[in-house]
């Protein structure tokens, strides 16, 4: 017997990310195609719905799964524009910083929240380095944390 309950949930993709992630749809019906925004801690994320339904078989799923908080409006598809180039913008930014301030390390990807107030910088380096006027910089030169 299954405990999937196959109308209360769908697969969400989240930007180029490879896994699905599991959204809670609060009632609503979401069908593959749909932009929408979930609740993703710290802040909300767009992302586009893959599967639906999807079926639920382990407790643990349904508890860790993301909210969606509302189909995506005209606002937020301008903030995920905004959001992409603003990665773009900042990748270029700090493999250039980097090699100015002799960072001995590979900028892979920036990642901004939807709403531009953080960012993650992911990068690779052989040892230890100390990136802390880099990310100085890139708050400035962004508005970011």
């Amino acid at each position: 017997m299954s405990t999937a309950v196959e109308g209360n949930f769908v697969g969400v993709r989240l930007g180029e990310e490879t896994n699905l992630t599991v959204c809670s749809t609060g009632g609503q019906i979401f069908a593959k195609g749909d932009q929408v925004v979930i609740d993703n801690d710290p802040s909300p994320s767009y992302g586009r719905v893959e599967q639906s339904p999807m079926p639920i078989f382990k407790p643990c799923q349904k508890v860790n799964a993301r909210r969606i908080l509302r189909r995506a409006n005209d606002n937020d598809l301008a903030a995920h524009e905004r959001k992409i180039q603003n990665e773009f913008n900042a990748k270029r930014f700090c493999r250039e910083r980097a090699k100015n301030l002799s960072l001995q390390m590979k900028v892979s990807k920036v990642s901004f929240t939807l709403d531009a107030k953080s960012a993650t910088v992911y990068f690779t380096a052989d040892g230890r380095i100390d990136f802390r006027r880099l990310v100085r910089d890139i708050s400035r030169r962004f508005s970011a944390k």
